[in-house]
C-alpha cells in the first residue's frame, strides 16, 4: 500500500532542493512513500517525478520540509 505525501516549498528552489534529497534517498532504497512536490499557496503540484522513499527517509526529510500526507 502506498502513503501519498506532498512537500510544501516556498519557491522552486527550495522544491528543487527536496527533489534533489529524494533522489539521493531513493538511491540508497525505495519505500511505500509517494512524495510530490507544491509550492505553499498554489494549487497545482509541481510537475517533477514522483518519489518513493522508506519511513526512515520520510522522517528524516520531515525535519527540514513541510510535509503533508494526502487524503487526511
Amino acid at each position: 500500500m502506498t502513503n501519498n505525501y506532498t512537500i510544501m516549498a516556498d519557491n522552486t528552489l527550495e522544491a528543487g532542493y527536496a527533489a534533489d534529497l529524494v533522489d539521493r534517498c531513493m538511491q540508497r532504497s525505495t519505500g511505500k512513500n509517494a512524495i510530490s512536490y507544491q509550492i505553499i499557496g498554489e494549487q497545482k503540484k509541481l510537475p517533477y517525478d514522483t518519489g518513493f522513499i522508506t519511513d526512515d527517509d520520510l522522517r528524516e526529510l520531515s525535519q527540514c520540509f513541510i510535509i503533508v500526507k494526502e487524503g487526511v
